[in-house]
């Protein structure tokens, strides 16, 4: 390949140009706040790039793939983790564990043309670009940026902008080389683009134009707040009785870890009384949300009942019988899957059409927003994907969809927002459900850099209620703004202007789960966080099954001691710089029952006539989706393949006993294909491997008490 030497053909001129989401100005030289979409980039001839050349190695193959980077950029000026962004992954080691093995993306431009500056959109842990490359046809190379030794700290995200005299030739391609960093989660890329200029790009978010809000959005108070998470609203047909989802509640039915509906009524002069959790049958031990209220009353809920007690995916209903609610009774969505352990549901007043968020084998990245209509109010057809208009590599999620069919609200973490997750409107112009407007965001008064989502007006139109983070630990509360003028509420005394700086100035929250390593099930634990340099300085906490929270303020090192009955405890240490040190980071710790064999690191052996269990292999719950962490043991499967080109395996899925039989047969046989796949992807000959699901027909266990039903969720390999 032909090279060329910089510094013998032109100064480079480096600017960082990224989102000021704090209070802290940057006064380096060079370096520029930007606020960025996608609309005026392509008014100040920015040209992103259109195809992806190559690539070290992608998170996934929709979301978080290397074509996420292609085209403007979709996340910024929002800060944050997203799957409409490439994010690279390492599965032969830990992420960044080999640094003589960096990630690179290499992307082509439809229009070669000589350039003064390259920009690079960083959503996800900014300052991890090390080098650039740009190419002419010929492929002739040439290095025109290599991150010094020094540089300030970047914000939370940013549009790197390398700028330089112009370039000796015209650029098709170019090649970005991010620096791995060890105990720290990829980095991402939203888009990659050049221009013929050397100026600023300055771009607003789109706003809604047909979709006015008036006024500062007010919180609810504490007749519907609690120190505990609520989102996902809804109303009765005449507005009187609010219907929503509380987290974590002691009260709630499940107890502490989980969702339940909880309801409060009008106090008559525009407020709320106090909220009450709603009664059995509507809750149960397990997560309970309301989807929508029909015109005659009937409530659609959150998952199938069963007199059992046996939680299923899907949608159910109840209505008033002789002062109470009946047990809820199942619908039929026919062909619904989900692989995401999240799904929100919009039923219509008349329960005729059905619009939901979820990740099915068709989704563009993350979930995405379906639809799906019933001319019987019982059985459902296939749900629908609305498109790539609405639909993008990251989350869509919480729709509300007007009675017309025409107005379509909902959040996402792409499309060009302020923060985590934003509300946006979109507008369908035909009569098919995927033609869409490019979805507009509703704006600073209802979006902020946290959390907004779960947007819905109340049935006279008068406001809009959505929900918010409203602290450090990431929950949520119930908030309104006006859809009229003259309800419009006043600003909050405490702040003159909307809300536009990065809630998390030098510290951040901490969380994420205690695991037991042999199945990835969350576990009861003590986690004691002990300050390296000070024993007196600590903290415990308790997982109770469910998220441990820790706010950090200090970049210091923690000793983390982590215990739980009948496993060893853990011993490590928390370095505060390889987690992160803005806004929100999680940090899983894993304990081993006493005995285990934890995953090997040396070569793996392949004997024909064997069938051996992939024990660390780990999936989403009741999906097909590999957890990250399974990558290093199925890269090592795949290294013995390659090893030994003679051998054939077939991958052979298998469930327990807790779900109907047809759900079963199809999970299991999605995992296999999962794992197949991912074999596959390494390069293994189609023709060397086969699969298969067994559902739960080939039990090695007794599927009576939780340890079997453990060993009977696997995958076996059997080698041929």
């Amino acid at each position: 390949m032909p090279t060329v030497n910089l510094r013998q053909l032109f100064l480079v001129r480096v600017t960082l140009c990224g989102l000021r989401l704090n209070k802290l100005p940057l006064t380096v030289p060079l370096f520029c706040a930007l606020l960025l979409t996608s609309s005026a980039a392509q008014a100040q001839s920015v040209q992103w790039a259109d195809r992806i050349v190559a690539f070290s190695s992608q998170a996934n193959k929709n979301a978080y793939s290397a074509r996420q980077a292609l085209g403007a950029p979709n996340k910024l000026p929002g800060a944050g983790d997203c799957g409409c962004a490439w994010s690279p992954a390492r599965v032969d080691t830990e992420w960044g564990a080999d640094p003589n093995k960096p990630e690179y993306l290499k992307v082509g431009f439809a229009k070669p043309e000589r350039v003064r500056q390259i920009l690079l959109a960083e959503n996800f842990r900014p300052g991890s670009v090390r080098r650039v490359w740009i190419y002419d046809a010929a492929n002739t190379e040439l290095l025109v940026y290599e991150r010094p030794d020094k540089a300030p700290p970047p914000p939370p995200a940013r549009l790197f902008s390398v700028e330089i005299d112009r370039s000796p030739f015209k650029v098709s391609a170019l090649k970005v080389e991010l620096d791995p960093e060890a105990e720290r989660s990829p980095p991402q890329l939203d888009a990659v683009g050049i221009a013929d200029h050397n100026k600023p790009v300055v771009i607003d978010v789109p706003q809604a134009k047909n979709y006015p809000v008036f006024g500062y959005a007010a919180d609810l108070g504490p007749a519907l707040n609690s120190p505990y998470a609520e989102l996902l609203p809804r109303f009765s047909p005449d507005g009187q009785t609010l219907y929503f989802d509380r987290k974590d509640h002691p009260e709630n039915y499940g107890g502490f870890i989980n969702d339940d509906i909880w309801l409060s009524t009008s106090d008559g002069a525009g407020g709320w009384q106090p909220a009450q959790v709603a009664p059995a049958p509507l809750n149960n031990a397990y997560h309970n949300y309301v989807c929508g209220v029909s015109t005659d009353g009937v409530l659609t809920l959150y998952g199938q009942y069963s007199f059992e007690g046996i939680p299923m995916p899907g949608l159910s209903q109840s209505f008033r019988y002789q002062n109470q609610w009946a047990f809820p009774m199942n619908l039929n969505v026919r062909e619904l899957y989900n692989a995401s352990p999240y799904a929100e549901y919009f039923i219509s007043d008349d329960r005729r059409t059905l619009v939901m968020s979820i990740e099915a084998l068709d989704t563009e990245g993350g979930k995405d927003l379906y639809i799906s209509f019933s001319e019987d109010q019982i059985n459902w057809s296939k749900p629908m994907n609305l498109g790539g208009r609405v639909n993008s590599g990251g989350n869509e999620m919480s729709p509300w969809l007007s009675p017309d069919g025409k107005t379509l609200l909902f959040s996402s973490d792409a499309h060009n927002g302020y923060g985590e997750q934003d509300v946006l409107v979109s507008f369908r112009g035909g009569t098919a459900w995927t033609d869409w407007s490019a979805p507009q965001n509703l704006g600073p008064r209802v979006n902020t850099p946290a959390w907004e989502s779960h947007y819905v007006p109340d049935p006279k139109g008068h406001y809009g209620y959505f929900a918010r983070a409203a602290d450090e630990l990431g929950n949520t509360d119930l908030y309104r703004i006006a859809l009229r003028e003259d309800l419009k509420e006043e600003a909050p005394a405490a702040e003159e202007t909307v809300a536009a700086d990065y809630p998390f100035e030098g510290r951040f929250l901490l969380f994420g789960y205690v695991l037991d390593g042999s199945n990835g099930r969350s576990l009861n634990a003590t986690l004691e966080f002990r300050v390296a340099t000070d024993s007196t300085r600590r903290v415990s906490l308790e997982s109770l099954n469910s998220q441990y929270k820790l706010r950090i303020d200090d970049a210091v090192d923690y000793d983390v001691v982590v215990r739980s009955e009948g496993y060893p405890p853990l011993r490590t240490r928390l370095r505060i710089d390889e987690v992160g040190n803005t806004g929100v980071r999680r940090r899983d710790f894993k304990l081993y029952p006493a005995g285990f064999e934890p995953p090997q690191r040396g070569p793996m052996t392949l004997e024909p006539g064997e069938t051996f269990r992939l024990r660390t292999l780990l999936f989403r719950v009741n999906s097909p989706v590999i957890s990250r962490e399974s990558f290093p043991e199925l890269a090592r499967l795949a290294e013995a393949l390659q090893a030994n080109p003679g051998v054939r395996i077939q991958v052979e899925g298998h469930t327990n006993s807790n779900c109907d039989k047809r759900f079963c047969d199809r999970l299991s046989e999605s995992r296999a294909r999962s794992v197949a796949q991912f074999l596959l992807d390494k390069g293994i000959a189609k023709d060397r491997i086969a699969w298969a699901g067994y559902g739960k027909d080939k039990p090695v266990a007794d599927n009576d008490t939780e340890e079997g039903r453990r060993l009977n969720q696997r995958v076996d390999i059997r080698v041929e």
